[in-house]
């Protein structure tokens, strides 16, 4: 063993995913190891005589969390490294789940490094630093650095080893071609990389994958649907955990967009303002709720340099975890059943904003998703502009229209974030109301169209 295939097989290990981060678990385990062979104590050891150590050295970097503790885990799951010797009269059982720790319990098996490479760091003084940075290339650069100091390893991470981090409008062809530069998975929506010094969440929006992201129309915001393609998501997902950690610490992500036949581009800073739910169709065609989070563009990753109002909307925490009433199948609904919903649903906004229609001050943008999921049931799959032209041809991936909820009278300008001041629009009309010639008669016409709707939507719950 060299300290080149060392190095080799550790970049091999597939760590679990904890809290959205690699775990922590087998690179402690491996540097308790390479310890132990430096310092010429025995190769193999007892389960039983270890396994109460193993485990607080595992806390202690989990932040006292117990519950995921257990150094069962990394002494199986390394049992198929070449790296790793586990010696026992019987088939040890897989590495997840209850049954590891009672089976090493019962069999209390002798493991440790394989021979060759306990060889290797007990002879070669240099071999242990080379090792002990490769056990830990995979962690978050603040976590890796713990861990090595937690085993008294004094080599620091280089930072002259680590690629400088992304810039702004740099891109590359595909997620491959990002993690062959900062490590981390190449799949997925949300992302550290591993080959940074500070952990960085980055989010990935894909024209070419399955979850409809939205732009939010003239604010620049994006509506970034959760991680999840079947079922109703969890926070608990990886991604879904990354985005957490990021919206309650009031951090920063990188915004990366792909078009259609296009680079990823890290296109701007985000920071997370709120969250919310909402029905979406999952890769099967079964509805499900969905976490929806609401991204404002930011400057710098610096939250000192960004603009007041979204500096006060994060610092607000906004939630909406509220369960919208049914999916928007108006095909399913009668009408009074279809005006009963679209009445709780204005309610739902009015109560949101907590002050009547119309009040508003000029930096508050926290959108309602009853308030949008109200006009979308009302538009029942057509633009609302009497004239339109007609819908596109297509659909969105989910397979609702392609329909854009605007608010009538701006809500930077005072417009109320409630039905009564938006409409559904086909991307042709929301561009023309946006940037047209004619916008502001358009828009005049839109207002009473609107209030029209609306008033017809609440009497059918009548």
């Amino acid at each position: 063993m060299t300290v080149e295939d060392a190095v080799h097989y550790l970049a091999r290990l597939r760590l679990r995913r904890a809290g959205g981060s690699a775990s922590v678990h087998q690179p402690i385990v491996l540097l308790w190891a390479a310890v132990r062979a430096a310092a010429g104590e025995p190769r193999l050891v007892r389960w039983d005589s270890v396994r109460t150590d193993l485990s607080k050295a595992i806390v202690a970097q989990l932040d006292g969390d117990s519950r995921e503790a257990s150094a069962a885990y990394p002494v199986l799951a390394l049992k198929a490294s070449p790296l790793w010797d586990l010696e026992a009269a019987h088939q040890a059982p897989p590495a997840h789940g209850s049954g590891a720790a009672r089976w090493l319990n019962d069999h209390n098996p002798q493991f440790g490094l394989s021979a060759s490479t306990y060889a290797l760091l007990a002879t070669d003084a240099d071999a242990l630093d080379r090792f002990a940075l490769a056990a830990v290339d995979k962690l978050d650069g603040t976590r890796a650095q713990q861990v090595l100091n937690a085993f008294g390893i004094t080599v620091a991470r280089p930072a002259d080893s680590l690629p400088p981090p992304p810039v702004v409008g740099q891109a590359f062809p595909g997620r491959r071609a990002i993690a062959a530069v900062w490590g981390g998975n190449f799949q997925g929506g949300m992302a550290t990389f591993p080959r940074e010094a500070e952990r960085v969440v980055n989010i990935f929006s894909d024209d070419n994958g399955p979850y409809p992201d939205r732009r939010v129309p003239g604010s620049g915001r994006i509506e970034y649907v959760g991680q999840g393609q079947e079922g109703p998501q969890k926070l608990s997902a990886q991604g879904n955990a990354l985005m957490e950690w990021t919206r309650a610490e009031g951090k920063a992500a990188r915004y990366w967009h792909r078009p259609v036949d296009g680079p990823f581009t890290f296109e701007h800073w985000v920071t997370i303002v709120g969250r919310h739910r909402e029905w979406q169709r999952d890769r099967n065609n079964q509805w499900r709720i969905v976490y929806v989070y609401d991204l404002a563009p930011v400057g710098s990753p610096h939250p000192e340099e960004w603009p007041i109002d979204v500096a006060a909307e994060v610092a607000s925490r906004s939630i909406d975890d509220t369960v919208p009433a049914a999916p928007p199948d108006t095909t399913a609904l009668d009408a009074p059943t279809r005006g009963d919903l679209y009445r709780n649903l204005t309610a739902r906004a009015t109560a949101r904003s907590g002050r009547p229609a119309g009040v508003r001050t000029a930096t508050e943008y926290a959108r309602s998703a009853a308030a949008r999921e109200a006009v979308i049931l009302r538009a029942s799959g057509s633009c609302e502009n009497p004239a339109c032209t007609g819908m596109p041809c297509d659909v969105r991936p989910d397979g609702t229209a392609l329909l854009e909820v605007d608010h009538v009278e701006d809500l930077a300008r005072g417009g109320p974030d409630e039905p009564v001041n938006m409409i559904a629009l086909c991307p042709n009309c929301h561009a023309a109301k946006t940037r047209g010639a004619n916008r502001a008669a358009l828009r005049s016409r839109l207002r009473v169209v609107a209030r029209r709707a609306h008033a017809a939507a609440l009497e059918d719950a009548q």
